[in-house]
C-alpha cells in the first residue's frame, strides 16, 4: 500500500501542510534527490524492472533500494501528485554524450501549482536535477547550485541543456505527447534484455546533491564537487560491494550477485 507518510520518511522530510507550492516542491524534489540513489542493479541481478506502481514504492520506499528514470520519476510523480500538485509524465530522448540518435528511453514529469510550470526529474544520475526547473524557454534557470535552460527542441519539443564551464551542455529533448504505462513497460523490456541499451552494458549508480554529485560507473568511482573531481578505480567486487553500502546505502545480501560487465564486440 502507498502511503505518501512512508515516502517523506524515507526522504527525511516533516509530513507538510496541506498548501502545495514551489517551497514544497524544491524541498520535496532536493530530498528526494539526495536519499535515493540512482540504480540499474536489478538489470544485473536478472530482476525484471517493474512499472507497476506498488511494486515501486515497495522497492525504492520500502525495501530502501534506489532505481532509474522510470522508477524514480514515477515515485515522484505519484508523491506530488498525493501533495496536491498536478503532474504528468513524458518521454525524453537522452543526448548527454551520445554519438548517435538513442531512443525515446528517459522519463521526466511535468508539474503544474497555482498557474506555475516546472520540469522535475529525479532520474538522470549523477548529472541530473538537484531541483526542478522553473518551465520558462529561452532563459537561464540557477536551480541547486546549477545553471539549466529550456530551449525549443526538436519536432515541436523542448531540449534541457545544463551549463558546462562557458559552454552549455544538452542533456535531453523531449515533447509533450501523452505517455501510458504501455510505453515505459517496452522500456523497460529494452533496457533489460537488449544488448545495445546503455543500462545492459554498464553498472550506474549516483546520488547528486548540493554540492556534490558522486557517480559510480562500473569499476569507477567518481566525485563531483566545486573544487575539482575525484576519481578513483576500485579493485574488486568486495570493494564495489561497499562502495554501494557506504556512499549510496545500498546493501546488497550475499544471495544478491550482480552478473559480470556485458562487454560488447567492436
Amino acid at each position: 500500500m502507498i502511503a505518501v507518510t512512508d515516502y517523506l520518511t524515507r526522504i527525511g522530510l516533516p509530513m507538510p501542510a496541506p498548501r502545495p507550492g514551489a517551497a514544497l516542491l524544491r524541498a520535496v524534489h532536493a530530498a528526494h534527490a539526495r536519499t535515493i540513489p540512482f540504480e540499474n542493479l536489478d538489470i544485473h541481478l536478472g530482476r525484471p524492472i517493474s512499472n507497476d506502481p506498488d511494486a515501486i514504492f515497495e522497492k525504492l520506499v520500502r525495501r530502501r533500494r534506489g532505481g532509474y528514470c522510470f522508477e524514480q520519476n514515477a515515485l515522484l510523480a505519484a508523491m506530488l501528485t498525493e501533495l496536491g500538485f498536478r503532474t504528468r509524465l513524458v518521454l525524453g530522448r537522452v543526448t548527454f554524450g551520445a554519438k548517435t540518435p538513442r531512443p525515446r528511453g528517459h522519463l521526466a514529469v511535468l508539474v503544474e501549482q497555482g498557474g506555475q510550470r516546472w520540469l522535475a526529474d529525479v532520474g538522470f544520475g549523477g548529472y541530473g536535477l538537484i531541483e526542478p526547473v522553473p518551465f520558462v524557454p529561452e532563459q537561464a534557470q540557477h536551480v541547486g547550485g546549477e545553471a539549466y535552460r529550456l530551449s525549443a527542441g526538436p519536432a515541436d519539443g523542448w531540449e534541457l541543456h545544463m551549463r558546462a564551464s562557458a559552454d552549455w551542455k544538452s542533456l535531453y529533448c523531449f515533447d509533450e505527447a501523452p505517455c501510458y504505462p504501455v510505453d515505459i513497460a517496452v522500456l523497460n523490456f529494452y533496457h533489460g534484455h537488449c544488448r545495445e541499451s546503455v543500462f545492459n552494458q554498464n553498472r550506474i549508480v549516483a546520488l547528486a546533491e548540493l554540492g556534490c554529485r558522486r557517480l559510480l560507473t562500473n569499476e569507477e568511482f567518481k566525485t563531483i564537487r566545486p573544487g575539482g573531481v575525484t576519481t578513483r578505480r576500485l579493485a574488486d567486487e568486495d570493494e564495489y560491494r561497499l562502495v554501494l553500502r557506504q556512499e549510496f546505502g545500498i546493501a546488497l545480501t550475499a544471495d544478491e550477485q550482480l552478473r559480470p560487465r556485458l562487454v560488447l564486440a567492436e
